[in-house]
């Protein structure tokens, strides 16, 4: 990356040096200082400026979690949910959702983007489960939930968490 050497004020129009890590200067960029932002090039001793925007997109984007890391949620009606230490996994949903008088928790569950789903079958084997949640920011989600098995309510139940 390209740093700028003798610009005295970021609206000034005259040239600005422009010079690598070594401090060689390999051009200078006519008019405004503030469009040379790094993305400079030496070429035939001329300087191409390329857009920010095609900087942004050659960099390489690390994806935040969706859920707070290490996380703990209140999930209403009733219910909990925790995250690991990545927010991209979640270690323990106790679900909003009983069958038999038993409450429905689910463990490992992957947490993909903005919005994911999950079916299988709830820790103890008593039901099997489907969850779709979406993820309105890192401090709450909604979602549905549905189970199958015996003493299992027939309606899916739609729930809200929130970061405790």
């Amino acid at each position: 990356m390209g740093a700028l050497v003798g610009a005295s004020s970021l609206r000034d129009e005259s040239p600005v040096n422009v010079s690598d890590e070594s401090g060689t200067v390999v051009g200078s960029v006519a008019g405004d200082p503030s469009a040379a932002s790094g993305n400079e090039r030496a070429s035939g001793g001329k300087t191409r400026a390329r857009p920010d925007r095609e900087q942004d997109a050659a960099e390489p984007r690390v994806d935040k979690p969706s859920l707070q890391p290490r996380g703990g949620y209140v999930v209403s009606p009733s219910g909990s949910l925790l995250t690991d230490e990545s927010g991209r996994k979640i270690e323990t949903f106790v679900l909003p959702l009983s069958c038999g008088g038993r409450p429905l928790v689910v463990a490992g569950v992957p947490v993909s983007g903005r919005s994911f789903t999950f079916a299988g079958t709830a820790a103890g084997g008593n039901a099997t489960v489907r969850l779709e949640v979406q993820v309105l920011d890192a401090r709450r989600l909604r979602g549905v939930v549905a189970g199958e098995g015996p003493g299992c309510p027939s309606a899916p139940v739609t729930f809200l968490a929130r970061l405790s």
